[in-house]
Order: C-alpha cells, then structure tokens, then sequence
C-alpha cells in the first residue's frame, strides 16, 4: 500500500485495502513503497522441481505440502511416456510419487524409461 507501505500479494488485495486504507487521509503516498508482491515472489511459495530424462528437462511448480505424484504424471505425460514405464530417481532411492513436494525444492530429479 502506498500510504501504509504495507505488502499485498495480489492487485485486487491492493485495491481493496487502499479503499479502506486507515492511513490514507493521514499520510501522503510514498514514492518508494512497494505495491504488489514480484511475481517471483508469489510464485516462490511453490516447490520447484527439475525433472531430467537425457536431454529433456522440465522444471515444475508444485504446492509444497502436497505429493509429487501429480508433477511425476504430468511429466510422463510432456514426454509422451507412460508414467508406469519411467523410473523416478534422486540420490539413488526409488521414488513412489507419496514424498511431499518440499523435500524435493531445488532439486533434480533423475528419471529413466523401463
């Protein structure tokens, strides 16, 4: 917000909080204050997995309190492979698609055809 430089994430946030804004007959609107969040910096509450098969990589967004699952199918699905014939692998164990997505943040995950 302009006039309490308080941190929204989205513009329609912004919009409604300036409305009713306590601050906003008080103060005059700062020049530096910073609107609406980057959209890195909304996108950054997401786990960001890099999926790698040779030459193909595809790096997804994922919510982090939910299983990779979802992310595995539809890279099997980028790669026009079934996901029963693919093998996901980081760091040599064998993943089954239940490991929560924010284990898995920043990382690389090896995936190999059966």
């Amino acid at each position: 917000c302009t006039f309490c430089s308080q941190r929204l994430s989205t513009k329609a946030n912004l919009k409604r909080h300036v409305k009713r804004c306590p601050k906003k007959e008080e103060v005059e609107p700062k020049e530096n204050a910073e609107k609406v969040l980057d959209k890195d910096e909304v996108t950054s509450a997401r786990a960001r997995i890099k999926f790698v098969m040779g030459e193909t990589t595809l790096q997804l967004g994922q919510k982090p309190s939910k299983p990779i699952l979802k992310s595995m199918r539809f890279f099997s699905e980028k790669v026009e492979v079934d996901s029963k014939f693919l093998c996901f692998k980081h760091k040599e164990s064998v993943l089954d698609g239940s490991e929560v997505a924010s284990e898995f943040d920043g990382m690389v995950i090896d995936v190999q055809k059966i």
